[in-house]
């Protein structure tokens, strides 16, 4: 299994699920302590082999930020990994919580250490803004391709993408980041611990069962409306920059977990009429309408309002 996630983690289209063969394997031991073995020895492969890929540049003051950069997500997922197995025997949604808790605090650090200013943040920049800005030329026919010259980078400051300034379209991709890094942390972690508990599960009818009858305690409709109340003052009075990251932050966050309670609400009503549905057949077709554009809007927007609108209407009842 270790094979398999160091595997998973080296292909570009898989490396955001390599944590689900460690997952998989965890339960076939007893002893958590044990379970964790297979974990440690996968942190250390991956951020040794990226700090041995990284050696000739490590005297740069450009390649903390750039590792850091680089090994957010793969760590996020592994300590998310390591504490979903050392929690197997909590409660879903205080287990999922804090899996997802390091996420949260390293995300932070990572942007107070972004916000510094100082000339290392400044290089960074403009080293991933001149990627962002070849990656994009590349893949535009509308717009020619960059030769990787200082003499064209120094030019890319022109650079237009689909009629808008790379610069402006770079720095509104660096605020959508910036601004929805926790839910996009919660959801990839989430995926891969869902998609890990329907293999373990997959013939677990009671399983399957309190999946669907899943729901979020009743007050945390308050912490919903209250983010979303804070995102629409912050549009109206301009609050400083943190505070708005934090409110979007809190705002989506609240309903990734409200479109769970969503899915959890179609998959009872689905089981209502063939018990024999599992979540995965559920699943696969929700994160399949995500990928296609128009129907991810709706989706987006209609499973988290479903989950809401449980709070005053009784949407599972068992006749």
């Amino acid at each position: 299994m270790v094979v398999a996630s160091l595997l998973l983690y080296r292909l570009t289209f898989t490396n955001i699920l390599y944590t689900i063969p460690l997952l998989l394997l965890a339960p076939r031991f007893e002893d958590r302590r044990v379970a964790m073995l297979p974990v440690a020895a996968v942190f250390l492969l991956v951020v040794g082999g990226e700090l041995f890929s990284a050696r000739k540049a490590l005297g740069l003051d450009t390649t903390p930020l750039i590792l850091t950069i680089g090994l957010f997500i793969p760590v996020v997922l592994l300590v998310a990994a390591a504490v979903w197995i050392w929690l197997r025997d909590a409660r879903c949604l205080v287990r999922y919580l804090a899996s997802c808790a390091f996420s949260v605090v390293a995300g932070i650090g990572l942007a107070v250490w972004l916000q510094s200013g100082s000339e290392a943040v400044g290089k960074v920049a403009e080293i991933y803004s001149n990627t962002f800005k070849t990656l994009f030329s590349t893949l535009m026919p509308t717009t020619p391709a960059l030769i990787a010259t200082e003499e064209v980078i120094q030019a890319t400051t022109e650079t237009t993408i689909l009629g808008v300034n790379a610069d402006v379209l770079f720095a509104v991709c660096v605020q959508v980041v910036y601004h929805s890094f926790v839910p996009m942390c919660m959801a990839l972690i989430g995926v891969s611990a869902l998609i890990s508990e329907c293999v373990l599960h997959r013939q677990d009818t009671m399983w399957q069962q309190r999946v669907a009858n899943w729901r979020l305690p009743e007050n945390t409709i308050w912490v919903f409306l209250g983010a979303w109340a804070l995102v629409l003052a912050n549009m109206l009075l301009a609050f400083p920059a943190a505070v708005s990251a934090l409110s979007v932050n809190l705002a989506l966050s609240v309903s990734l977990l409200y479109m769970a309670q969503g899915l959890a609400i179609l998959l009872f009503l689905v089981r209502k009429r063939n018990p024999h549905v599992t979540v995965a057949r559920i699943v696969v077709p929700v994160i399949l309408c995500m990928m296609l554009p128009g129907l991810n809007a709706l989706v987006v927007l209609a499973l988290p309002l479903l989950g809401a609108l449980e709070t005053w209407i009784t949407m599972r009842k068992n006749d």
